[in-house]
This record gives structure tokens, C-alpha cells and sequence, in this order.
């Protein structure tokens, strides 16, 4: 089995050895495929990608998962280093209609202005950019590949609409604490992740600590 990660080129791979952790303790993954980061204790496959501007953010999450996709066949998992789970991930989510989340949006920022190109893309869809895994087929990532507005669209959401993937409605989580009663949840900046240790204790296949 497969797993993408987009990931920046910042040197800041601490959460990553635990969103890693957390997936392979839940799915068989034999390829791991980093693309544009590469911590120096990571074991697993990486394709050197650059990170554009903030103004366009979503589009460089889909070209980087665009040349993960383009070294596999088939299903994959793609996944984003503060994407921790809880048990195996076995469907798509969403978090509402579009309309209702630009309406919980404070400001315009980079994300409100994505949304609203989404909504303007799509219409009023559901948004399927929950801060978890998403299961995806490497071929049908080729139908995100057209021309995006500045502040692009949302990946994910793009991907489903595109490809007419049905999702489930299920809160999306960003916490600065373990939440219980999840499937999965995300890390905000600044987790202490001393609170994972317990949870993940052990290095996983892609780390070079790991002891069979």
C-alpha cells in the first residue's frame, strides 16, 4: 500500500515521525513517498519538490502529491505530517457545505480566499479538506491538473468534484490535545508531543531507530 505526503521544505519534521507512526500502526504501508521535504532520519522513498509562495499553497499540496502519484499505480493514501489517526481510515469526510464554512471564516485570509474560489468553481459542495488522510487513486489525480485561480482551490474538494467521490460529514479537528472518542484528528502548531510519546512510543519502518 501507498502513502503520499506533501511536505514543505522547512526542516520541521517533528510531527511527521508521529503522523507516520500513527498511519502504519493502522495500514499495511509498504512505499512511503515524501515529496519536497526530507528529514535526515527518514528511510523511505522522497522526490525533491520546491514550495511556491503562500498565495499558492493549495496548488503546490497538488503538484508535489501530482508526482507522488506519478511513480504509483493505483489507490493510495495521502496524508499531511500533522495528520494523526486513531484507527484505520476506511472513508472520505467532509465538513459541510462550503457556504457554511466561508461563513465561520474571520478576516480574508489565504484559506478564506481559497474556499471562496472553491465555491466559485464548484458551487455550494461539500468540503472535503478535513485535516485526515484521504484515500485516492493515482490516476484520478490527473483531474485536478488544470489552471487554478491565485489562492487556488481546495485539493481535496477538487479531487472528489472531479472525480464525483461521495464523502461523509464528520467535525474536522485541529487540537492542541490527544482528543478522545476520534477516528483521527490534527495537530495545531505548537502540540507538545510529548503527549504522542505514549501513544506511539515506537519508530515505524521509515525511521532509521526502527527495530523490527
Amino acid at each position: 500500500m501507498n502513502l503520499v505526503i506533501p511536505l514543505k521544505n522547512d526542516g520541521n519534521y517533528d510531527q511527521l515521525r508521529f503522523a507516520l507512526r500513527s498511519i502504519t500502526a493502522h495500514h499495511d504501508i509498504t512505499n512511503c513517498i515524501l515529496v519536497g521535504g526530507k528529514p535526515a532520519w527518514y528511510t523511505g522513498s522522497h522526490i525533491p519538490h520546491r514550495d511556491y509562495s503562500p498565495q499558492f499553497k493549495e496548488a503546490n499540496i497538488r503538484d508535489k502529491v501530482l508526482a507522488g502519484a506519478a511513480t504509483i499505480t493505483g489507490e493510495f493514501l495521502m496524508a499531511h505530517d500533522d495528520h494523526l489517526i486513531l484507527q484505520p481510515i476506511t472513508k472520505v469526510y467532509n465538513k459541510g457545505l462550503l457556504s457554511d464554512n466561508i461563513k465561520r471564516r474571520i478576516g480574508n485570509g489565504s484559506y478564506t480566499r481559497c474556499l471562496r474560489n472553491t465555491f466559485e468553481h464548484y458551487g455550494d459542495v461539500v468540503n472535503t479538506d478535513c485535516h485526515c488522510p484521504m484515500w485516492m487513486d493515482a490516476d484520478k489525480v490527473q483531474a485536478t491538473n488544470f489552471e487554478w485561480p491565485e489562492y487556488g482551490i481546495g485539493f481535496k474538494t477538487c479531487y472528489c468534484q472531479e472525480n464525483r467521490i461521495e464523502s461523509e460529514y464528520m467535525e474536522d479537528c485541529k487540537t492542541n490535545t490527544v482528543p478522545s472518542g476520534r477516528e483521527w484528528f490534527s495537530l495545531v502548531d505548537g502540540f507538545p508531543l510529548r503527549q504522542l510519546v505514549n501513544i506511539f512510543p515506537q519508530a515505524c519502518k521509515f525511521e532509521k531507530e526502527y527495530v523490527p
